[in-house]
């Protein structure tokens, strides 16, 4: 639900029906669809021709081969692990912080888009870093650890106001750790072709983590309380994601190779000498 209709519902005075979320999220998709029907134009075919003849025909992916690959469930594993715990932090958050500190609806929803919005903020920053220093394992690193930060204290603080600093360790986890496992995916196998079977396997169990988190999550906080249930039901999860890096040679293997120079092109009206490209 678009946080803007909760705050809606949850203004004072308002007494707005919960009925009128669904009409507002009509709202959205047509102004969605008005968007794309308005500014959505297809390419001229003379800026996109059709370059397939001149393009070498890709191989099928080899699911068997692909999944040989160490590296790759590394990167699985720990993805299943981080989208796990987050999406059910992402599922409590806002019930947290208004049941259990009485912040109201509308703080406790606009904590929660500023936690989405730093994670926006966060993969473009991180891909910058990673790229111009060549360390994509150490930012990943960085991020899982930040992950037993954020674990071990989002269900914890009683201080509404420290969310503001927890906004930011969780832009960093939600941004950087997807962000590194993607990059990487198709480096994890040793032939082109299967980069879609890497792809495929990540996708997995990102989407397999989703479906557990929450539902995890809640039974856990049913059974042991706000206190405990995350230090069982989340924390482990980070901790054992380190594991993983460490165990599976993430540390070692997610480092881009550097380019190698390329010989210089030699004038062809040389009259003298051998010529190589």
């Amino acid at each position: 639900m678009p946080r803007p209709l909760r705050l809606i519902v949850a203004a004072d005075g308002l007494n707005a029906p919960w009925v009128s979320v669904w009409w507002g999220t009509m709202v959205y998709d047509i102004v969605a669809w008005a968007l794309f029907m308005i500014f959505y134009r297809k390419p001229p075919k003379e800026l996109a021709p059709d370059q397939a003849a001149d393009k070498p025909k890709a191989n099928k992916a080899v699911f068997k081969r692909a999944y040989k690959s160490k590296m790759l469930w590394g990167l699985a594993i720990i993805f299943f692990l981080d989208e796990a715990v987050y999406m059910a932090i992402n599922g409590f958050l806002t019930t947290y912080l208004d049941v259990q500190l009485g912040t109201g609806l509308i703080f406790a929803t606009g904590m929660a888009s500023i936690f989405g919005l730093i994670a926006a903020i966060a993969p473009p920053i991180g891909g910058v870093i990673a790229q111009k220093l060549n360390c994509h394992r150490w930012l990943l690193l960085i991020a899982l650890i930040c992950g037993v930060i954020l674990t071990a204290t989002v269900f914890v603080l009683k201080d509404p106001n420290l969310y503001y600093i927890e906004a930011i360790i969780a832009g960093i986890v939600a941004g950087w750790v997807p962000g590194m496992l993607w990059q990487f995916a198709p480096n994890s196998v040793t032939n082109p072709d299967d980069v879609p079977a890497a792809n495929s396997l990540l996708a997995f169990t990102q989407n397999i983590g989703m479906f557990i988190g929450a539902v995890f999550m809640g039974g856990a906080i049913t059974a042991f309380g706000w206190m405990w249930g995350p230090y069982i039901a989340m924390l482990p999860f980070y901790i054992v994601a380190l594991i993983v890096f460490f165990a599976f040679g993430l540390h070692r293997t997610m480092k881009l190779e550097t380019k190698q120079e390329t010989p210089k092109e030699i004038d062809m009206n040389e009259e003298k000498g051998s010529y190589t490209f």
